[in-house]
């Protein structure tokens, strides 16, 4: 089953055909899609537009800035949140900050989540070292955490140093998978993960 917002809705087997194509190459073509796959090309159209305009599908491009040599380190930040702090406020709070590039830079992904009962942000951090990690973390983004929800709002903070990406996204196994920038054609569609 696959989540629609505020009902549930299985996917066809036309929907589950073109998006195991489109997981295994973002790039590809509806018509290219429409030969592997036996279904018109004008189905495919559709069935992607539909497919997109439900948010099921978001297109990126991931960047290995570690591999490229701009990074060093990348750091996970577990915020936990004093109590009385609810997810949505964080999701508001997240949502109201004046992103510089200067944090676009440095924070690789960001979630809302839950630790023994409080909220909690979640902050994937890279720079080239450490230390820089530790400045950006308290020097950025604690003051603007305190700016909002008052000095002393962040319960605890725990943090994780990260060694190497993996795997992203279910299907994405950057190590074991990937060539040049797509799923290897060899990649059985067994292994792929689309729906229950």
């Amino acid at each position: 089953m696959t989540y629609l917002g505020d009902s549930m809705s299985s996917l066809d087997s036309f929907e589950v055909k073109i998006l195991r194509e489109l997981v295994r190459n973002p790039r590809v073509s509806d018509n290219k899609i429409s030969r592997i796959t036996k279904i018109p090309v004008k189905t495919v159209n559709r069935k992607r537009k539909i497919l997109e305009e439900r948010g099921f599908i978001n297109y990126l491009t991931l960047l290995d800035y570690v591999k490229m040599g701009v990074f060093g380190t990348t750091q996970l930040y577990l915020v936990i949140m004093r109590e009385g702090v609810t997810k949505q406020a964080l999701s508001n709070f997240l949502g109201s900050i004046n992103y510089s590039s200067h944090l676009v830079k440095h924070i690789d992904s960001c979630f809302i989540g839950e630790f023994e009962g409080n909220s909690a942000l979640v902050f994937v951090i890279q720079s080239r070292k450490d230390e820089d990690v530790v400045e950006i973390f308290n020097a950025d983004l604690v003051p603007m955490i305190n700016s909002k929800f008052g000095q002393g709002s962040v319960k605890d903070v725990k943090v994780l140093r990260i060694n190497e990406l993996f795997s992203i996204s279910h299907n994405y196994l950057l190590s074991k998978n990937m060539e040049q920038g797509k799923i290897r054609s060899d990649w059985p569609n067994d292994m792929l993960f689309i729906s229950d």
